[in-house]
């Protein structure tokens, strides 16, 4: 739960492993030495607590290949120059600097080294440094600093500015984003100078596709008002009762498509929002709605309504899905915030909680109640009543 401090979890993964290099290979005739020197990146960690150790991996620095009827001198060496440019700011490199970067491959013969003048140049996209968790959920970097543009203006008021979101918040591509092909070659290999004076150059495409399995590919379109007209960053959802029913969802499409390629009715949808549970406790709350009904706004919005659900087993009283599923989540995994006046105090071994429950003015409403608490909840308590625009997803 990310609004109880008291709920934080983690993963760490460790291992140990035994690395071995290539000293030399031998042939009838010939024998090649690899001179290796250790890296400055790629350290080890001090043990399962974490921390920069001292060992490193080695690179390796050349390649000299001699013949066996006369080891005095080397008839070919290869050499490899290399600096720690790309990915600045990774943790484990031990003079502060990035990742090691090969920059060029020369050659040069017995007593000869011109071709040391005329090398493989290599050249990269480097355009970024390094940034923890910055990447998206295929692995390809992700520059989060604007996650979620600004919306353009809707019947001519401005909408919400950009957001910062964590991986953990958006794990999703970003559909619009010009740079995804950009991104997806972020610290890779674009260009190679030939000795001859040729170039390859490498271009890189951000991978796509259609379908998963017989399923069309979907994409999570941002949230940005729960009504035409609501403009503000936290929104309320309808009443209960027939209210719920005009309730449009508007959310922000790619330029130029049309409703029809993201949604129809009566189809189900998945849903992700960021949901005030009680009392500026916010959740993300996932779940499945009914599509009711669709409509292009512009050429950059359109809406939807979901299917009413019943707010309870115990009534017929309609509210919308999304708000019935916060109010689930809430008595589920949010019990004393649901439940209870005030959230008890922490680390109480669970009394705490049993005795604000059964003293509870929301408990003795609740069974009082006769359709249910989930009516009480919503109505009378403000129990999943609001989400946040541009942290909630369809």
């Amino acid at each position: 739960q990310i609004s109880n401090a008291k709920d934080n979890k983690a993963n760490i993964i460790y291992g140990e492993k035994e690395l071995y290099y290539m000293q030399t290979i031998e042939s009838k005739n010939y024998v090649a030495y690899f001179y290796i020197t250790p890296r400055l990146d790629s350290k080890d960690a001090i043990d399962i607590n974490g921390g920069r150790g001292t060992n490193s991996m080695q690179k390796l620095d050349s390649i000299r290949l001699f013949n066996k009827k006369d080891m005095s001198h080397s008839i070919k060496t290869v050499h490899f120059n290399y600096s720690y440019d790309l990915c600045q700011g990774v943790k484990n490199n031990s003079a502060s600097g990035g990742k090691l970067t090969l920059l060029d491959v020369s050659f040069s013969y017995e007593g000869s080294f011109k071709g040391e003048f005329s090398p493989y140049v290599f050249t990269y996209q480097n355009t970024a440094n390094y940034a923890e968790k910055s990447f998206d959920r295929w692995g390809y970097y992700k520059n989060d600093a604007n996650t979620v543009a600004g919306d353009p203006p809707l019947n001519g008021t401005i909408n919400l500015p950009g957001v910062k979101l964590t991986r953990s918040e958006f794990p999703y591509v970003d559909q619009e984003d010009v740079n995804r092909n950009s991104n997806s070659s972020q610290w890779a290999l674009t260009q190679i100078d030939l000795p001859s004076g040729g170039k390859i150059q490498v271009n890189y495409e951000a991978d796509d596709y259609a379908y998963v399995q017989n399923k069309e590919a979907m994409q999570m379109c941002p949230v940005i008002r729960l009504s035409l007209n609501d403009i503000s960053a936290v929104q309320g959802f309808n009443g209960i009762g027939s209210s719920a029913e005009k309730e449009k969802l508007v959310f922000k499409k790619i330029n130029g498509t049309q409703v029809v390629d993201y949604v129809t009715n009566n189809e189900t949808i998945y849903f992700k929002f960021l949901i005030d549970i009680r009392a500026s406790h916010y959740e993300y709350v996932p779940g499945y709605a009914k599509v009711k009904d669709s409509g292009d706004i512009d050429a950059n919005y359109a809406w939807v309504t979901l299917e009413e659900q019943n707010i309870s087993d115990k009534s017929n009283v309609k509210l919308n899905p999304i708000a019935t599923a916060g109010i689930q989540f809430g008595r589920l995994y949010m019990p004393r915030i649901v439940f209870a006046d005030l959230p008890p105090a922490p680390d109480d071994g669970g009394l705490d909680i049993i005795n604000q429950i059964l003293g509870s003015s929301i408990l003795l409403g609740i069974l009082m109640e006769a359709g249910g608490p989930n009516r009480h909840l919503y109505k009378d308590n403000n129990v999943a009543n609001k989400a946040v625009m541009n942290h909630s997803w369809i």
